[in-house]
C-alpha cells in the first residue's frame, strides 16, 4: 500500500521453498513486486533492499536484537462497517539465547515476558547490532518463524538471501 493509502498492489507471483526435511523454512515466500513498483517508483521506498547480511560471528558479538511483527489479537479488521485495517506493530527488543537447537535459527530472548499474546509475529523482521571489526554494526537478522512469552526463533538472513538468490 502506497505512503497516502489510494494505491494498493499486489504481487504478479509468489515462490515458496520447498524441503520437508527443514520444517521452519515451509514459511519462506517470495512475493514478486518487481511490475508494480516500475509502474509506481514511489512504492520502492516500502520494500527492503537486502544487500548484504551480517558477517557469520558468535551470539556474543551481538549487542542487542529488535523484533517487530504485527500480533493476530492486535489487528482490527472492520472492512464491513468502516471500510478499515487497523494494523497495530509490536516492537521488542531481546538478547540471544544460546539454546537454539537449529544452526538455522537464531533464538532471541526479550528481556522480560510478554504481556500480549506473539500469535501472528510469524514473519516480522528482526535486526541485530553487533560488534564488526570493533564498531557497532546493525544488520536485517531474519525472520520470525516461532514466537513464545519470553523469546523469539529467526531463520537467519543468509538462509533468506540463499533461497531469494536461488530464484533469481
Amino acid at each position: 500500500m502506497g505512503r497516502d493509502g489510494q494505491n494498493l498492489v499486489t504481487s504478479s507471483g509468489v515462490r515458496q521453498f520447498n524441503d520437508e526435511n527443514n520444517p521452519h523454512y515451509l514459511d519462506l515466500a517470495a512475493f514478486e513486486f518487481t511490475e508494480p513498483c516500475e509502474a509506481h517508483p514511489d512504492l520502492k521506498e516500502r520494500f527492503f533492499d537486502l544487500r548484504t547480511v551480517p558477517p557469520e560471528g558468535r551470539n556474543a558479538d551481538i549487542v542487542f536484537a529488535v523484533v517487530a511483527g504485527f500480533p493476530s489479537k492486535d489487528q482490527k479488521y472492520e472492512l464491513e462497517e468502516k471500510n478499515h485495517i487497523g494494523k497495530f506493530k509490536r516492537i521488542m527488543v531481546c538478547q540471544p539465547d544460546p539454546s537454539s537447537y537449529d544452526p538455522a535459527l537464531l533464538c532471541l530472548r526479550t528481556s522480560e515476558p510478554l504481556d500480549f499474546d506473539p500469535d501472528g509475529m510469524s514473519g516480522g523482521s528482526a535486526f541485530v547490532v553487533q560488534v564488526v571489526d570493533g564498531e557497532f554494526r546493525a544488520y536485517f537478522a531474519g525472520l520470525v518463524v516461532t514466537g513464545g512469552q519470553d523469546r523469539f526463533h529467526i531463520i537467519k538472513v543468509g538462509h533468506i538471501y540463499r533461497f531469494l538468490a536461488a530464484l533469481i
